[in-house]
């Protein structure tokens, strides 16, 4: 049978899971709404985390405070990121390019 303290200590897996997948999610994916799909339900469990933590040590939920805070902000710069950085790979891309073509050009080919 599991113990409260397992059900606690799984929240706090899934919700590290979530939080290592986020980065993949939003930066190598260059996906703001993969993020968003990601950053909402984990700083829901983040905040159950905090307050299942809480019944069980206080302390443990206080050093969550952080991981708290630092993920409302992600979660609010996802949501405002939306197109600006798809636009700036998209910027970035096409200037890569078009170095190249002229590298290509400037060298007789």
């Amino acid at each position: 049978m599991r113990s409260e303290r397992d059900e606690h200590c799984a929240l706090f897996f899934v919700q590290l899971v979530l939080n290592a997948a986020w980065s993949w999610m939003f930066f190598a994916a260059n996906s703001p709404l993969l993020g968003m799909v990601n950053i909402v339900p984990q700083f829901a469990l983040i905040i159950a985390t905090v307050v299942a933590f809480y019944r069980l040590d206080r302390l443990a939920a206080y050093c969550l405070v952080p991981l708290t805070a630092w993920v409302a902000f992600a979660t609010s710069s996802t949501s405002r990121s939306g197109y600006s950085i798809g636009e700036s790979a998209t910027r970035w891309l096409s200037a890569v390019t078009e170095h190249a073509q002229k590298s290509k050009v400037g060298h007789g080919q």
